[in-house]
């Protein structure tokens, strides 16, 4: 936000004492992880592999982990500047360096897990003086001068820090305290059963956060200079193209949950399909709500956004007590799905919209698309099911396809005006954009 803003010796003041304090975390931390590198084999059941060469693998891995820690403050300055394609340059050479060195040392060596570890500390260095390079060719103006270190930005930091851990120990607690409450209220077998379905959601929230995380840069530099015009425009955007795009994968897995679970796990689990359903149907408001919490973070108001995941946590962990012993997996589900509503995704909107001195149904209408595309890919896709019935995965590729292209068709004449067309052209790479038709988008 300071470099957005320009204040070019604040961001060297965060920036160099930052670098200082992930150090000296790594630093503190480095002694713990060894400690557990070495009681590995006590920890994990490792058969009949060599105590030591756990010992290693762990040591190196958690080396790796604590190095890219440290990478983690270069690759800020690339985060800052929306340039998300360098970010990826940094993890896909990376990544490619793990693979490739670990294939090379079990073609010139005899395979062992220490290999393995030692690829993972390499390719770890090399993705830290990547991102070094990256992040000088990106932003001149930060140095590293031991003047930069001050203590208001050290308490600063340490201060978001444990808001933010609060944060995320909240969000897992809203998570996962269904599959624990499973388990012990319901048995071990519902337990099975709600570790399948919970997958589903799981996975939707993480493929539309990495949709939601392409307008953050561009939220916190609007509110970092205090342009609400512009702010207010970009989030109309990215909260109905996250609504919409939410809502069509959705509408997609209701449609052919039944299908995709016996193609999953078996004709035997597909009786779960209303569980798997009434699972991802709350993300509808998660996803766009993860939009407003960086407005909130932009903010500063990291004490609000951890207070808010915590009641949910809180909420969810005692509505799924009460709801599993009336209701069984039912009454989890549908306790952990009003609570992601209500409490998560409604308090973060409402606290938004206290923020931006706007009315609650000012944001809350940017979700009206999303609802509309939902009950327009449902309707379609049983249409298109009458046509192209099955199981097999070329059944299922085509039908979703159609469903898609019809879906996105009304969606793009009907729900969006051209300004907010052009808007999300504009998002997309050149290359990619060129090539989709005017009639699509």
């Amino acid at each position: 936000m300071d470099l957005r803003s320009g204040k070019i010796t604040e961001a060297n003041q965060i920036y160099n004492t930052a670098f200082i304090t992930i150090i000296g975390s790594v630093l503190i931390l480095l002694p713990i992880a060894l400690i557990i590198a070495k009681f590995s084999p006590e920890i994990f059941n490792i058969g009949d592999v060599a105590a030591v060469d756990v010992q290693l693998l762990f040591s190196l891995i958690f080396l790796a982990a604590l190095i890219t820690i440290v990478t983690s403050n270069f690759t800020a300055t690339l985060y800052a500047h929306n340039r998300f394609d360098l970010r990826n340059i940094v993890t896909i050479i990376q990544t490619i360096f793990q693979v490739g060195l670990i294939i090379f040392f079990f073609t010139v060596f005899n395979p062992n897990l220490v290999l393995i570890g030692l690829a993972y500390v390499i390719a770890a260095v090399i993705g830290l003086g990547v991102s070094i390079v990256l992040s000088r060719k990106t932003c001149h103006d930060l140095k590293f001068t031991k003047e930069y270190i001050t203590r208001k930005s050290f308490i600063e930091l340490w201060s978001m820090t444990i808001w933010t851990i609060v944060k995320v120990v909240g969000c897992l607690f809203r998570s996962n305290i269904g599959l624990i409450i499973a388990n012990i209220v319901c048995g071990a077998i519902i337990g099975a059963h709600y570790s399948i379905v919970i997958m589903w959601q799981t996975l939707l929230i993480t493929l539309m956060a990495s949709i939601s995380i392409l307008f953050n840069p561009i939220i916190f530099g609007h509110c970092a200079r205090n342009e609400t015009k512009e702010l207010d425009n970009v989030l109309s955007i990215a909260i109905r193209t996250t609504a919409i795009a939410t809502a069509l994968l959705i509408g997609l897995l209701t449609v052919y949950a039944p299908e995709l679970l016996t193609m999953w796990v078996g004709d035997t689990y597909s009786s779960l399909t209303i569980f798997a359903i009434l699972l991802i149907l709350p993300v509808l408001i998660q996803a766009p709500s993860d939009i407003l919490n960086n407005v909130m973070i932009a903010k500063l108001k990291f004490q609000q956004v951890a207070v808010i995941y915590c009641i949910s946590g809180i909420v969810t962990m005692i509505f799924s007590v009460i709801g599993a012993h009336l209701f069984g997996i039912f009454g989890i589900i549908i306790a952990g799905g009003l609570s992601m509503i209500l409490i998560e995704g409604g308090g973060i909107f409402a606290y938004t919209a206290h923020l931006l001195n706007k009315k609650l149904i000012s944001l809350l209408k940017y979700l009206l698309p999303g609802l509309a595309v939902l009950v327009i890919t449902i309707g379609i896709g049983y249409l298109v099911k009458l046509l192209f019935s099955g199981d097999t995965l070329i059944t299922l590729i085509l039908g979703g396809g159609i469903i898609s292209l019809l879906s996105l068709i009304i969606c793009t004449h009907l729900l969006l005006s051209r300004d907010d067309v052009k808007a999300i052209r504009s998002c997309i790479p050149s290359g990619v954009e060129k090539k989709i038709p005017a009639w699509l988008l």
